[in-house]
């Protein structure tokens, strides 16, 4: 019994190094875009609707709240519908992929955004429109370059290069989390020079996976950041067919989302 015994052991030890050993050769085999992919997947929310707020720290030092509903689809379609201050209210934009259309009640009109207005601030923050796109990452040739700890986590540190002018920056850098593919932080550059910093420091449970809840964008040329924050979130929501498209965008600034 006793040499039974330890033949079990052996063979469960001997299958548990076997394992380890598969999951090193995994982890080394494995390419930045696939570490790039796998983080753009854990902000996937799956179907759902949310109240959140953007907190603008200007360079004067004044603070700005704006808020606002969000509805999603996966990853590639979501709505996001100002309504506080009233001066803003009713505020609506469509992202479909890369994709933005925008609608202002001041003008009545639903506009497309041009390539070349997507880095541009999204409605004064940190934030340029183009990092809200679910498409951030598409734009550029990502490899791993190395392995580091970042707030208090071992990551992956990637490195991501533009394929072409039509991205919003030259190139970033990123750190994600080794165990989850949690996106930590992306440094951000132009002409050579880091020009903003994105860290994701809170995260909360959705779908069984931790996701993030706020995120900091920092301004480093213009001294000023935007903390970004989910308040609440539904998900499994049911949405009508059709639901995001650009005909609904006044119909939804003009009602409850």
């Amino acid at each position: 019994m006793k040499i039974a015994k330890k033949i079990i052991n052996l063979s469960i030890l001997a299958a548990l190094m076997i394992i380890i050993a598969v999951s090193i050769v995994n982890a080394a085999n494995i390419t930045g875009q696939e570490i790039i992919d796998k983080a753009e997947d854990n902000m996937d929310y799956g179907n759902y609707q949310s109240q959140a707020q953007m907190t603008i720290h200007t360079t004067g030092g004044d603070k700005r709240e704006l808020k606002m509903e969000i509805r999603g689809e996966g990853t590639e379609k979501s709505i996001m519908k100002y309504y506080e201050p009233a001066r803003i209210e009713g505020v609506t934009f469509l992202f479909i992929k890369d994709d933005i259309w925008s609608f202002f009640p001041r003008t009545g009109r639903v506009r497309h955004l041009a390539a070349s207005t997507k880095n541009q601030k999204m409605m004064g923050s940190s934030f340029s429109y183009d990092d809200f796109s679910s498409e951030a990452f598409e734009d550029y040739s990502v490899k791993l370059i190395g392995n580091e700890k970042m707030l208090g986590e071992e990551c992956y540190k990637v490195e991501g290069q533009a394929k072409s002018d039509e991205a919003a920056y030259d190139g970033f850098t990123a750190w994600v989390t080794e165990g989850d593919f949690r996106l930590l932080k992306v440094n951000y550059f132009k002409a050579g020079e880091k020009i903003k910093v994105m860290t994701i420091e809170t995260f909360m449970k959705v779908n069984g996976k931790l996701r993030p809840k706020k995120i900091t964008m920092k301004d480093l040329n213009e001294d000023n950041q935007t903390v970004f924050e989910y308040i609440e979130i539904e998900t499994g929501v049911n949405f009508r067919p059709n639901y995001f498209n650009k005909r609904n965008l006044e119909r939804i600034s003009k009602s409850q989302l």
